[in-house]
């Protein structure tokens, strides 16, 4: 497996291609994304979000393949398309690149083919880093999770930042980008809509800001996340990648994640040293201490378990 650094200092966005629009922000391909990746094997359907129909390649290094897209238009004014993978594709990871008229997408690292999924893997679970400076080792992380918070105060330069941070770790990222960049108002703009999905195997993971009970209103916000809970039913784990108020979270937060249907897992940013805390029937981990900010995970049929705090 391969071992990266995350230098959190210093970084510039580390390619203009890898994202979006000029300034960071998602451009016409919506999801999937480098924050909120999907990963198939060959026999399922890629879903596609963006902002108009376009025509759709899936590249990597080398080449790329058109995928014949059947798009239908979405109630919050975007489009859905759903195409089948070439049944010749091999495992990797993978870029889309829309076009639409003159205007061309490309987003890295949005698309990871499996030939088959394993029982067991690793992610790393990185946090709390938006005033941070150091360099963390991903052992042998499979894939990295991120709760928030991404940013200290959810300033455009400083999401630019953090995004090419994560580019620079070259393999796939699930971000929850937390407090700062969701009271921002800019998170959708980067990172996609929240609450999320992102299922790896027979595993789903779901992304969510909780907020307090006194925390400002969102548009049936409990609705939306009621509707992706109970489509992670069937996942053999269902695991919360969780930022936000924590124990003093909205009520209704409560009673959908933690009581109505609990989630198996979460994860947060709440220190947790090394033994999980309990909500309700949820079991609960954060990092192993304040410093460094990140934790290396396992999971397999027995469940979800930390295996180490790592340092650099």
């Amino acid at each position: 497996m391969r071992c990266c650094a995350l230098v959190l200092a210093g970084l510039v966005l580390a390619h203009a291609a890898d994202a979006r629009e000029p300034d960071g922000r998602l451009g016409l391909l919506v999801l999937p994304n480098d924050t909120r990746p999907t990963f198939l094997t060959v026999d399922r359907q890629l879903v596609i979000v963006a902002r108009q129909e376009a025509a759709i390649s899936l590249n990597s290094a080398s080449d790329g393949e058109p995928l014949s897209i059947i798009w239908r238009a979405t109630p919050d004014g975007l489009f859905q398309g759903t195409c089948a993978l070439p049944q010749d594709t091999p495992p990797g990871t993978y870029s889309l690149e829309a076009v639409a008229g003159d205007t061309t997408d490309h987003v890295a690292r949005s698309v990871i083919v499996y030939d088959s999924f394993p029982k067991s893997y690793s992610f790393a679970h990185l946090t709390d880093f938006g005033g941070g400076t150091p360099s963390e080792s991903l052992g042998e992380a499979d894939f990295v999770v991120v709760t928030g918070d991404l940013t200290s105060d959810g300033r455009p330069e400083e999401i630019r930042t953090a995004l090419g941070a994560l580019s620079r770790l070259q393999r796939p990222t699930i971000v929850n980008p937390g407090t700062a960049a969701i009271a921002s108002g800019l998170a959708e703009a980067y990172f996609g809509p929240s609450p999320f999905v992102v299922h790896y195997g027979e595993d789903a993971y779901l992304g969510h800001h909780l907020l307090p009970d006194s925390g400002p209103a969102q548009a049936n916000p409990a609705a939306a996340l009621h509707t992706l809970r109970r489509s992670i039913r069937a996942a053999r784990w269902s695991i919360g990648l969780l930022s936000g108020a924590g124990p003093n979270a909205a009520m209704r937060d409560q009673l959908i994640l933690f009581h109505d249907d609990p989630l198996d897992y979460a994860i947060v940013a709440i220190p947790a040293q090394t033994d999980p805390f309990s909500w309700g029937r949820t079991a609960v981990h954060g990092p192993f201490d304040e410093s460094p900010p990140i934790t290396l995970f396992e999971v397999d049929a027995l469940g979800v378990r930390p295996i180490a705090g790592l340092k650099e």
